[in-house]
């Protein structure tokens, strides 16, 4: 059964993937000078309306040059990326994340922020198959840098997320719910922002090691179109559910199929590890994850559903045509021929059904 939010994350990607599809789309940035002032959003990109300076493409490191380890701000303070792109300390001549090097960001206008890495925790070996890491930097991030809102650990009463892992999900198989799942993936190998079909969150229903989340390749046609595959060097890169047109971190790239540890269920363990960053800089600075209001954010599409759909009535009824029906899901109206407006109540803000009501016939003049 479709759950509440079903449709809307679907209709949030594909209001943005209109026909027709060309390649650059796909591309962030039309310029990428991380070094000067010449960074710029791709106004093309299917995603340009989405905040995505949160999202650290890579890293200014001169000892290791040429890494593009990206993360993603979760705090004001920390970002999460993938573990196995931290620097061993027992190895040398690595390309890994590690303490000194300084994250980029990019704000809107394409001013670059360098955020000085001063503290990282891996999740292991607490929890040996999670293949994350925290960041901690030396300093809040400013305002126009974005830090995102996790999917909250009480997803699945809003959203359909299949589990074909064995684990005992009631929800449907994937082909089931076909047409909601899409999300919207960054690459940071590229720079790219591509569409991936949320395909399962595993071990939710049994005692985990560390719960993982993966994506596929989309069924939908037009979808298709704007999937990318991962690649070596995408380890590390968001990938979002976009509500209400804001992006809400599901999880980040670990390996390959898009697979990473799924911090909605793993809430504590990653709270856990960005109170051991604060420590080992010698600062608490409380941050903790946050987690998006998927309850509000289905009350007010439904809200303003509601009362688009009252306009739309209103609007309508003062055209005054005759002997038209008009259908809305759930509600029919009625115009009766002699009655050419309907006005509503001063003092009614609403206007409600009749439970057992699934006409409602407008009366006609006194």
């Amino acid at each position: 059964m479709a759950k509440q939010l079903d449709g809307h994350v679907g209709a949030q990607v594909d209001k943005r993937i209109l026909p027709p599809f060309v390649t650059d789309k796909l591309e962030i940035f039309s310029t990428y000078d991380p070094d000067g002032p010449g960074t710029v959003r791709n106004t093309n990109c299917w995603a340009y309306d989405l905040d995505l300076t949160g999202v650290s493409n890579g890293q200014d490191n001169e000892a290791r040059p040429g890494h593009n380890n990206g993360c993603t701000l979760i705090t004001r303070r920390h970002a999460i990326t993938a573990g196995h792109l931290i620097a061993d300390p027992l190895e040398s001549g690595q390309n890994g994340t590690d303490i000194g090097d300084s994250a980029y960001f990019f704000e809107a206008d394409g001013a670059t922020r360098l955020a000085e890495i001063v503290a990282i925790e891996h999740m292991a070996p607490a929890f040996p198959a999670a293949d994350t890491a925290i960041i901690r930097f030396a300093n809040d991030l400013p305002a126009a840098i974005k830090d995102y809102k996790i999917v909250p650990s009480n997803f699945a009463t809003y959203l359909s997320v299949p589990d074909d892992s064995g684990s005992g999900s009631a929800d449907p198989p994937p082909a089931a719910v076909n047409g909601w799942r899409p999300l919207a993936v960054c690459h940071n190998n590229d720079r790219q922002i591509a569409v991936a079909d949320w395909q399962q969150v595993y071990g939710w229903n049994q005692p985990p090691d560390a719960i993982k989340a993966y994506y596929k390749s989309p069924t939908d046609a037009q979808r298709l179109l704007y999937y990318r595959s991962v690649e070596i060097g995408d380890s590390g890169s968001p990938v979002f559910l976009i509500v209400n047109d804001e992006l809400v971190f599901v999880h980040c790239e670990e390996y390959s199929g898009g697979v990473g540890t799924f911090p909605a269920l793993n809430i504590a363990a990653i709270n856990t590890a960005i109170a051991a960053t604060d420590t080992t800089a010698g600062f608490d600075t409380g941050y903790t994850l946050t987690e998006y209001d998927l309850a509000a954010a289905a009350a007010s599409i439904v809200n303003a559903g509601y009362h688009g759909l009252l306009g739309w009535i209103d609007g309508w009824l003062s055209i005054g045509q005759d002997n038209i029906v008009p259908t809305v899901p759930g509600l029919e109206v009625t115009m009766p021929v002699n009655r050419m407006h309907y006005t509503m109540p001063e003092n009614r803000m609403h206007h409600t059904m009749p439970e057992n009501r699934m006409h409602y016939t407008i009366p006609e003049e006194d």
